[in-house]
């Protein structure tokens, strides 16, 4: 592997690392900040829908050879706004407090869209893509994995607690930032004048893609499966806490440990289980995700939850090779960090819609969450067949 790109994964590395030391409680976080459980799913849902404008914005804005420029920037707005949350911790200032939440979401989403763009300036490959992810999901249960152990504990005089966290992954953020920053991404830029009318590049590639009948079908498919996703996962540990009466300390482990288990989970199937077939591999994502789900909904029993919780739980960071990489890689190096950005934006749209759906039903009854994610996994399913079947002929040339 190209010592450069593993110097972005080591980026990549750290920032996910202080995000699991953070945003593993942030939740409750903001509970003990006096806010209620409807209010703490209204501000993700919002921190979803103001990251799909901050990354619009960014799409029409970011040159390819000012990538890495931008990513630093975007660090260090990060690392300072986990500063001010620290010291604003029970202030009283929840006003402040939701905004600067709101904009660390959003900062933090566009990092991560930025990793695999900055990574195939240097190399562009399925695998690389799925790699990225494994990374940053085994190195964010790691950094939550420590927070679950060192909470409530005291260290010399200082009592860890959710607070504690903000100024570690602050500090954490600013290393990450002087790493990216030595490294040269301008010698892998053949013209470095090569998106000089990057204005509107969003605009152009919404154009591209209206005639594009796979990009179509593939954020589709997206759109329906992550409103599936997040109508169950959007408040997780609020639901093991609420619902199914765990401490916080053992929602969180259980939260981490399956967690761990789908990156070990993600790494075989890419590694050795990937069956030649995607239309099963699909399906068994996907279909099986669907039936996990109709066992709450008929058969409705704290064990019935946890199978429908945890088996989507277990197999999220699986497939993303066969079901996003190949339609990203469509893509130019110039198209691509706009598609990627365009992405991100149905991601977290859709992701707006299913946490805001996730604590609507929740304070009603969480069979209404299995119930509404039954419905659109079907429709997302649907699509992501479709989506198949066309890049297949495509590839094929058949027209």
């Amino acid at each position: 592997m190209n010592k450069d790109i593993k110097k972005i994964l080591i980026v990549l590395t750290l920032y996910a690392f202080a995000g699991g030391i953070f945003y593993n409680f942030e939740e409750l976080w903001l509970l003990e900040n006096n806010m209620s459980i409807g209010t703490v799913s209204t501000i993700l849902s919002l921190c979803a829908l103001i990251t799909v404008s901050v990354i619009f914005l960014s799409s029409n804005i970011i040159e390819q050879n000012k990538l890495k420029k931008f990513a630093c920037i975007l660090i260090s707005i990060k690392t300072l706004t986990l500063l001010a949350l620290f010291f604003l911790y029970q202030s009283n200032l929840n006003v402040l407090i939701k905004f600067l939440i709101m904009v660390d979401y959003a900062v933090d989403t566009e990092i991560y869209a930025c990793i695999y763009p900055l990574i195939s300036i240097i190399a562009k490959e399925d695998k690389l893509y799925a790699v990225r992810g494994l990374i940053y999901d085994i190195s964010f249960y790691i950094g939550a994995i420590l927070v679950g152990l060192f909470l409530g504990k005291t260290i010399s005089i200082i009592t860890v607690s959710y607070n504690t966290y903000c100024i570690i992954a602050a500090v954490i953020m600013l290393i990450a930032g002087i790493f990216l920053y030595t490294i040269d991404m301008q010698k892998y830029i053949k013209d470095k004048y090569i998106e000089k009318n990057n204005n509107d590049i969003l605009f152009r590639l919404f154009k591209k893609i209206k005639t594009d009948k796979i990009s179509i079908l593939y954020l589709c498919f997206l759109f329906f499966c992550e409103i599936s996703y997040y109508s169950i996962m959007g408040i997780l540990i609020t639901i093991l806490t609420k619902e199914l009466n765990l401490t916080p300390t053992y929602a969180s482990n259980l939260k981490l440990i399956t967690g761990i288990i789908a990156v070990g989970i993600g790494t075989l199937i890419l590694a050795k289980l990937t069956l030649k077939n995607n239309y099963i591999n699909i399906s068994i994502k996907y279909v099986v995700r669907f039936i996990s789900y109709l066992i709450p909904i008929f058969y409705f029993s704290k064990v019935a939850i946890i199978i429908g919780l945890f088996y989507t739980r277990l197999t999220s960071s699986s497939y993303s090779h066969v079901t996003d990489a190949p339609y990203i890689n469509r893509f130019d190096n110039d198209e691509q960090f706009a598609f990627a950005n365009l992405k991100e934006m149905i991601v977290y749209l859709s992701r707006a819609i299913g946490t805001y759906l996730c604590g609507y039903a929740l304070i009603r009854n969480i069979k209404i969450n299995f119930i509404i994610a039954s419905v659109f996994i079907v429709i997302g399913t649907i699509l992501a067949y479709l989506a198949l079947y066309n890049l297949n002929k495509e590839r094929s040339g058949v027209k």
